[in-house]
């Protein structure tokens, strides 16, 4: 942003030298001035929290030399001296003003999490809150916006799954001086991950056409959750929604590097999961195990009920509702799974014999059957 303001800047005064240009030189210069200011003030682009303010402030000294440039050209030929005064004057005061100024992002987290209205606005709260986790154990305001940020978000979260909900609050003065510091710290810590990992989904599934909220979710999931393959499954979605070429080229960065590392950890023999994915896994791989079997009940029962000899038209009904209900369910146990760890050749026999033994798909079975074999040898 930065390099295109000059760019264009030194464009401008190259070649618009006349005295007819002023008022066209002066007005880009104020725009621009503008647009970076508010790009940096209120997006805070930069991690770091000393280079943000540092920003900032440079940006606000040049957007008030842009005004008091405007001011000067409207007063030339009567106080243009009295126009450099001012700006000298007004210079320490701008730089005081944004240095001790109530940290805006404060607002982000008075957004309900129920009524984003864009994917700009998941990022923003969720990084904001990321740092406040950061700061927490150093700064005690960040410590108090976010007890504050959990006690709102309770009362305002529409969700029954909200980690924040589920847990039980310790709040016994007994319990309390049972806990200490550090494990606080850390219970709390365990908590708003859970919690961001939720927002992340449920602001992928209402905004999924936007790029920057889904690398956002990626490298939290890389940094924070060490999902390596949910990560990698995210940069693959975004590539998808044609990204603009900055964010391609991050994309095409990060994919890179995750799947270097995952073939890595592979030849060791470490699989490429982390703990919290392998939890996820096996969690899924029982579901899957006990929808099958169900599913294959339920088929049992249906060709039982048919061999009759006046079969029940209404059971049969209800049987194969159930099955088009159990089947859905171990398709969407086996999407879940791939997501984990597409390569996991368990999981691909099991639902192989369930296409080819139950499904009767025998093309899709045997095709995942050879999968799993290449795999084993």
């Amino acid at each position: 942003m930065i390099l295109v303001y000059k760019t264009i800047m030194i464009i401008c005064l190259t070649y618009l030298t006349g005295d007819q240009f002023q008022v066209l030189l002066i007005a880009l210069i104020l725009i621009g001035s503008l647009i970076l200011f508010m790009k940096f003030y209120f997006n805070s682009v930069y991690h770091n929290e000393i280079i943000s303010k540092l920003w900032s402030t440079i940006l606000a000294v040049n957007l008030w030399t842009a005004v008091m440039l405007v001011f000067a050209k409207i007063m030339e030929n009567t106080l243009f001296e009295g126009s450099i005064i001012a700006w000298l004057l007004g210079i320490p005061f701008v730089v005081l003003i944004i240095l001790t100024n109530r940290d805006h992002r404060v607002d982000l987290l008075l957004i309900n999490v129920n009524k984003f209205q864009s994917g700009q606005e998941v990022r923003d709260q969720i990084r904001y809150l990321l740092k406040l986790i950061e700061w927490q154990s150093t700064n005690r305001n960040s410590a108090i916006l976010l007890d504050g940020y959990i006690e709102i978000h309770k009362q305002s979260c529409n969700q029954d799954d909200c980690p924040l909900k589920q847990k039980v609050v310790k709040n016994n003065r007994f319990t309390k001086n049972l806990m200490s510091q550090d494990e606080t710290l850390n219970e709390k810590y365990a908590l708003l991950i859970q919690l961001l990992y939720k927002m992340y989904s449920q602001g992928i599934k209402k905004f999924p056409n936007n790029t920057s909220l889904r690398i956002a979710y990626a490298f939290f999931l890389l940094e924070k959750m060490q999902s390596k393959q949910q990560a990698l499954q995210e940069l693959t979605s975004a590539e998808q929604n044609k990204p603009p070429f900055d964010e391609q080229f991050v994309i095409f960065r990060y994919k890179k590097i995750i799947e270097d590392e995952i073939a890595e950890s592979q030849a060791e023999g470490q699989g490429g999961l982390d703990v919290v994915s392998e939890s996820a896994f096996q969690n899924h791989m029982r579901q899957l195990q006990a929808n099958i079997e169900k599913s294959a009940l339920l088929h049992m029962e249906f060709w039982s009920q048919l061999s009759e000899d006046n079969p029940d038209l209404a059971k049969l009904n209800d049987i194969g509702s159930k099955i088009n209900s159990s089947v859905h369910n171990v398709e969407e146990n086996w999407n879940k799974l791939l997501k984990i760890n597409a390569s996991n050749a368990k999981a691909m026999r099991l639902y192989g014999k369930f296409l080819i033994e139950i499904i009767n798909d025998k093309e899709a079975g045997d095709e995942l059957l050879e999968k799993y074999l290449s795999f084993v040898i």
